[in-house]
């Protein structure tokens, strides 16, 4: 017989995790493909000499974006690499949190533990506090996605280094990506060159993050003891509002249902 999928757990903070980044994924989406619409119907209005404010004067906060067709149609079709400059750095925000969160829920619960090593210091490699690995090749994709963050930030928006050069190994995994979904820049980023992201190189940052958050999730399984995942659930059945557990036969088969749905 086959090994049975590994499913994910469900517990407080990896749904929190999943809200966010799923509003986020669903806003830039829907950013980007408004973006995609307005400009499509925008051509409608190609060559008119009246601001968009006068041409729709109906539409909501259009004194922010008031500029003559023409001028509107250009700012639209080139929305692309800004969403995506915006979206990487807020994905990668999320799940540093996320790892962050991770830490400390991994210290909280290790605090009395016999046998466990203690966690004394709260840093980004949420790795070296789990017993089992994370897959290699999510980790050098999120090492250059990180260096590129930075650039962004902290070098006025231009590349530290050739890319290509310094993070062959994990262009060279992503290559596929791009194949599947055009508009990867990231290999062409040269040292100085203002850097210019493209609607791949989003999709490349939204799938390795939700691959990697699914790796911790399951090697986190592996790193906390059977007492530990008890505590944790009865902590997020109690917060639903649940507050007289012991001693109550009702409670204990809501609490163990509450466990099947996780």
């Amino acid at each position: 017989m086959p090994e049975p999928t590994q499913r994910e757990v469900y517990f407080a903070e990896y749904e929190e995790f999943l809200r966010l980044r799923n509003a986020a994924n669903n806003g830039i989406m829907a950013l980007g493909v408004g973006a995609s619409l307005s400009a499509h119907f925008l051509q409608l209005s190609s060559g008119s000499k009246n601001t968009l404010k006068e041409i729709f004067p109906g539409v909501s906060n259009i004194d922010n974006f008031n500029l003559k067709p023409d001028r509107a149609l250009k700012e639209l079709r080139d929305a692309d690499p800004l969403l995506a400059s915006m979206a990487v750095p807020y994905h990668l925000g999320l799940f540093e949190s996320f790892c962050g969160t991770v830490i400390g829920l991994l210290r909280f619960v290790r605090a009395n533990q016999t046998g466990m090593k203690s966690v004394h210091k709260i840093t980004k490699d949420v790795e070296q506090y789990l017993l089992q690995p994370l897959p290699a090749s999510n980790g050098r994709v999120l090492d250059m996605l990180k260096s590129l963050r930075n650039d962004l930030l902290h070098q006025d928006g231009r590349a530290k280094h050739d890319y290509f050069d310094k993070y062959s190994e994990a262009i060279e995994q992503c290559l596929e990506h791009w194949k599947l979904r055009p508009g990867g820049n990231i290999p062409h980023l040269a040292k100085g060159q203002r850097i210019e992201l493209r609607r791949g190189d989003l999709l490349l940052t939204l799938g390795v993050v939700k691959g990697q958050a699914k790796a911790i999730n399951f090697a986190l399984q592996e790193s906390l003891p059977r007492e530990a995942w008890v505590k944790l659930l009865v902590r997020d059945y109690l917060a639903l509002g649940h507050q007289q557990l012991l001693n109550d036969e009702q409670h204990l088969r809501r609490c163990a249902g509450f466990a099947r749905s996780k």
